[in-house]
């Protein structure tokens, strides 16, 4: 695995609770580690885990003290809006334009990652469409499509031209 696909990975087969688990163990040990290299002591491997779960537990009840689980009638979903699409628009000059879109399916966390450059006139230089792990929040699934259609594309890009900090702008709308 690469690019840190391997978060993504365990993000798809441990819950919400386990994740906070791994990733306070994760920090603990961090933490313990900056004490040897400073010329400490580190905890023994027991009272770390006693640590990590104490702190796991005393972090679930503080947070469910602020935030009481919703009652059945709030847990109703909004009616959503769907908003009417904009018109594309081409890049300006000679430069080329990168449109990112991502679909999910949550409940098999798979993304759909969409992605097409087009050139002023508007004709498809390069395209992009693959599966990709995960079920995150709007932006962070677009900024997986950003990432995932400009690392397929590199060599694509590079071809055409050297992007100019004006281009950069354009790859992010």
């Amino acid at each position: 695995m690469k690019n840190g696909d391997y978060l993504l990975h365990l993000h798809s087969i441990h819950s919400k609770s386990e994740m906070e688990q791994i990733f306070c163990t994760l920090w603990s040990i961090w933490s313990e580690r900056n004490k040897v290299v400073h010329g400490q002591r580190p905890k023994p491997a027991r009272d770390l885990a006693s640590h990590v779960h104490t702190y796991c537990q005393n972090f679930l009840a503080a947070t469910t003290k602020y935030h009481p689980v919703a009652s059945q009638a709030q847990t109703q979903p909004p009616p959503q809006v769907v908003p009417t699409p904009a018109p594309w628009k081409p890049p300006l000059g000679d430069g080329f334009k990168l449109n990112v879109d991502v679909a999910v399916d949550v409940n098999n966390n798979v993304l759909g990652v969409g992605a097409l450059i087009r050139d002023s006139n508007g004709l498809v230089k390069a395209a992009l469409s693959m599966p990709a792990i995960g079920n995150f929040s709007s932006h962070e699934m677009e900024a997986k499509a950003l990432f995932h259609s400009l690392n397929g594309h590199y060599n694509t890009i590079s071809q055409f031209h050297t992007l100019r900090r004006t281009h950069l702008w354009l790859l992010m709308h």
